[in-house]
């Protein structure tokens, strides 16, 4: 792999020395033998190398396998915007002279060259060291909000974070920046912090500067700061903290300033808030020297200027103090360093920028310094774990190593679903699969149709969040409406045109491996495009869905839906590359007629969710006042292809059979007319509780607080081939179930594993037998009936068993 590396700073500068050179060499050893690395810095006159130090870095870097590439730095304005349109025709030269497989840019304005060159080119890019740098820009005064300077950087910014193919943030809260500014989370999201070798910067090297050869007497309390004043660091502020340090010891305090800013400003700013130049020493050193001078400190400052985006920002002179076991004063709200200082006390946080703030930090500090060397361990114990240089090294391999994420191929998927987001069908079953292969392969992307009913609906608000969050994940959401009531016709057209022209776009953009669909609908819709384009085509949860709604009554066999979705179903059925489907008996009825594959793969639950919580029984059933009461649970819908009125019935006559019996509905049925219906059919508010669970937890939250689960289901001949998710959900619970015989494998599975009670329908002519079944189970061990009942679950229903047919399948697309 040959990788070009694109700064917009100067060799000389620290952060090339600091924060870009340890990184290119972790990068050149992650890439073998067989790679290559160049090297872009943008040289600024004063900075410039000469003759013989430009020969003798190039060479130095060449024995590293680096190679420099040297271009002009010009200010923002016109004459830069020429020059780095000029750049960017030299670097597409370049590209395609070197076989250039892959661009890594330091920081956003040098990635925005990045984005462009990847535009023209298709060549991925990293983008490193991945903080906000325009609205800081404009937080710290640099900018105005206005300028184009601003507003271009702004634009590429929300680019960078949809399209980069990774990015190194320095701090776990840019992801929430960026989900929140921009829109997006890129997908390889990598925290790197400005990290630092430990051994390089330790206070017991062999340091020979000595305090002698500055001036400090031994006894002398010396505060060291490396960096700049003004731009994003503190300027009048830091010497106004100065003059109250030497308030504070006296001639006995020393400021060690390491800058390049002019003598000049130094004098007026020291001299303007009053602290005696005969105190300072000002230095500018090359970073090679810098441990050295930190070596002669007690304590230092990072004078960051608390603008709000630097909460995501991060200084390498944060590790640099702290591995040389130096207490920082820090402004609150920087980076996560400012909030480990506090927690861990090595340091001081000035709350405010005034005098009284200065005052208490000073006396921390103080403090602290009579630990003296106990407190140089401590500092680089607490910070090594989270600063170290191993970090990095770990980044960096995850990404270019022979296994890194950079090697692998983008594979798109396209994911089409004709339900809405939050509806409880997907989620609890596709989007689980599809966050679980997300998780697994860094390289996998799904662009996810789904259609969005009013009931399930988002505000903008959310709707953008979840696009963000999903975004990370390697999830592109793009929801369509869903079109419902009079006209069905011509709505479901509309339904249909919009899906296939979505679907038509986005194969032509992102060229997907497979089609992917759940349930019958959406696999029509997928079945007509797969005829368009080049993809293998997925169908999860096939079952005759036309059937379905022709024997509940809901179609006519005659109408034309029925027949226009019969029709498809046949041709997926022969067509598609894989179905999956609930039971064995829709396998056997389709292996004869099917071209692809058909694997069995029911309805799963995930077991980690799922389980049986004996504190969540105790306080539900005493929040419910259910003491010496059994607990039917009946997680479902009423009417459609559930039974409806025959649920109120059967559970009034367990009632009138048994009055110890007890009947939650977690459903997200209308409530107050099933409430009319369950009190008029001798059910009393005593007797039963109405609930629309929010997620799966609480679904088992309530099923852990229940004693038995009931399915309803009519046992109408195409419901063998159903697969209803609540079975598994019960048994992971350790309940046993009621259901009909005929529905699904449950009957089967009921009877074989002995974890539930099988009754021709729900009909209250069963209650007596069912009663007389369930109190077996109610006189059993609990212990041993929960783990028969969730032992046949994870075999019969258990997620792992389709996450692995998911992983084979997309595999080999």
């Amino acid at each position: 792999m040959n990788v070009l590396v694109i700064s917009y700073w100067s060799f000389k500068e620290p952060l090339v020395q600091a924060a870009a050179l340890p990184y290119l060499r972790m990068m050149r050893k992650s890439l073998g033998e067989n790679g290559r690395l160049y090297f872009i810095t943008l040289e600024k006159a004063h900075l410039k190398l000469t003759p013989e130090e430009d020969l003798q870095v190039r060479e130095q870097l060449a024995n590293e396998g680096i190679e420099l590439i040297t271009r002009n730095y010009h200010k923002f304005g016109l004459k830069a915007m020429l020059a780095w349109a000029a750049n960017l025709m030299w670097i597409l030269r370049f590209c395609r002279k070197q076989d250039i497989d892959i661009l890594h840019a330091f920081g956003s304005p040098a990635a925005t060259s990045a984005h462009v060159i990847h535009r023209l080119t298709k060549l991925p890019y990293v983008v490193d060291s991945y903080e906000p740098h325009a609205e800081s820009m404009v937080e710290n005064g640099s900018w105005k909000r206005n300028s184009i300077a601003y507003k271009l950087l702004w634009y590429f910014e929300k680019q960078l974070a949809k399209n980069a193919k990774a990015v190194l943030a320095t701090t776990a809260g840019m992801k929430e920046y960026a989900a929140r500014k921009y829109g997006a989370i890129p997908v390889n999201f990598l925290v790197r912090p400005a990290c630092v070798s430990y051994t390089a910067f330790n206070p017991s090297n062999p340091y020979t500067l000595t305090r002698r050869e500055l001036d400090i007497a031994e006894d002398d309390i010396v505060c060291v700061y490396a960096g700049k004043l003004g731009g994003i660091y503190l300027k009048t502020e830091v010497f106004e903290l100065m003059e109250a340090a030497s308030n504070k010891w006296g001639a006995r305090f020393k400021f060690l300033l390491l800058s390049d800013t002019s003598i000049q400003e130094v004098e007026r700013l020291a001299t303007e808030a009053g602290f005696p130049l005969e105190q300072l020493i000002l230095r500018f050193v090359p970073h090679q020297s810098v441990a050295a001078h930190l070596s002669l400190a007690d304590f230092a400052i990072n004078p960051v200027k608390p603008v709000p985006s630097k909460r995501y920002c991060t200084s390498i002179k944060d590790g640099e103090y702290w591995a040389m076991g130096l207490p920082v004063i820090i402004p609150a709200g920087i980076s996560d360093d400012s909030e480990l200082i506090e927690r861990q006390q090595i340091g001081a946080v000035l709350t405010d920028l005034d005098q009284a703030s200065y005052t208490r930090a000073l006396a921390t500090i103080s403090n602290l310094l009579h630990e003296k060397e106990g407190l140089q361990e401590r500092i680089r114990q607490v910070t090594r774990p989270i600063r170290g240089i191993a970090i990095a090294q770990s980044c960096y391999e995850e990404l270019y190593g022979s296994a890194g994420a950079l090697h692998l191929e983008i594979k798109n998927f396209l994911v089409l679903i004709y339900n809405s987001f939050k509806d409880p069908l997907f989620q609890n079953l596709v989007y689980e699969y599809m966050l679980h292969q997300a998780a697994q392969h860094t390289n996998y992307r799904f662009q996810l149709l789904t259609f969005e009913q009013k009931k399930y609906a988002l505000s903008p608000a959310e709707k953008t969040e979840v696009t963000a969050e999903l975004s990370g994940k390697g999830i592109y959401w793009q929801p369509l409406t869903y079109h419902s009531g009079k006209f069905m016709f011509v709505k479901k057209a509309v339904d249909f045109t919009a899906a296939f022209w979505q679907m038509v776009r986005i194969s032509l953009k992102r060229r997907p491996k497979m089609i992917i669909s759940f349930a019958n609908t959406s696999a029509a819709i997928s079945w007509v495009l797969s005829r368009f384009v080049r993809a293998k085509l997925m169908v999860y949860s096939y079952e005759p869905h036309s059937k379905f709604l022709a024997e509940f009554g809901i179609w006519k066999r005659s109408g034309w839906r029925y027949k226009l979705l019969r029709s498809l179903e046949k041709k997926t059925a022969k067509t598609a590359d894989y179905i999956l489907t609930g039971t064995k008996h829709m396998v056997e009825e389709l292996a004869p007629i099917a071209s692809g594959e058909v694997l069995r793969a029911p309805s799963s639950v995930d077991e980690t969710v799922f389980t049986f919580d004996n504190n969540q029984r105790q306080s539900i059933r005493n929040e419910l006042q259910l003491a010496g009461r059994n607990v039917l649970v009946y997680a479902g819908k009423f009417g459609g292809i559930y039974y409806d009125q025959e649920i109120i019935t059967f559970c009034a006559e367990m009632l009138k059979a048994d009055p110890s019996w007890y009947f939650i509905f977690l459903t997200p049925s209308d409530h107050e007319p099933l409430r009319t219906t369950m009190i008029a059919n001798g059910l009393t508010s005593s007797d039963f509780f109405l609930h629309e669970a929010n997620s799966p937890s609480e679904v088992a939250s309530f099923l852990s607080a229940s004693d038995v689960g009931l399915t309803a289901i009519p046992p109408f001949p195409s419901q063998r081939f159903r697969s209803p998710v609540k079975v598994g959900e019960y048994l992971m619970c350790g309940l046993p179930y009621i259901t009909s015989k005929g529905v699904s494998e449950d009957d089967s599975i009921a009877e074989l594993h002995d974890v539930g009670v099988v009754i021709p329908s729900l009909d209250k002519i069963e209650v007596q037998h069912t009663l007389g079944a369930l109190d077996l189970y109610l006189n059993e061990n609990r212990e041993e009936l929960r783990s028969r009942c969730r032992k046949a679950g994870i075999s019969y229903r258990g997620r792992k068993q389709v996450d692995d047919l998911f992983s084979r399948i997309l595999q080999e697309a």
